[in-house]
């Protein structure tokens, strides 16, 4: 699959500096590593931040899109065991810790 972005690149030649803002460039997305998405499954740890209320997989999978340092996501559903966790969406920056859990259901970044 591809991923396109708006990209604009200004050289200011007597400062050395470069300049990113606007644009389209189109780049391919790594091939993923995971089915999508893997039920009952957590990646333990290596959380970027959390969100409440978050009501779906697919919800949580096209937040982790917008945060780019998240590599994969851990969305909590309602029939999970933690009711003080439940529609909790985790971003992530590994897939290390990866774990099976009851009511977790996670993705790499793309899989919405």
């Amino acid at each position: 699959s591809y991923l396109i972005v708006l990209l604009c690149i200004t050289s200011f030649p007597h400062s050395g500096k470069i300049y990113a803002s606007g644009g389209l460039v189109l780049v391919e997305e790594p091939k993923p590593r995971f089915s999508c998405p893997v039920p009952d499954v957590d990646f333990v740890g290596n959380d970027l931040e959390f969100l409440e209320n978050v009501m779906s997989w697919e919800n949580c999978g096209l937040i982790c899109t917008l945060e780019s340092k998240c590599l994969v996501w851990t969305w909590i559903s309602p029939s999970a065991p933690e009711a003080s966790k439940r529609n909790r969406c985790y971003l992530k920056s590994s897939t290390e810790g990866l774990r099976s859990r009851d009511g977790y259901t996670s993705g790499e970044r793309g899989c919405v």
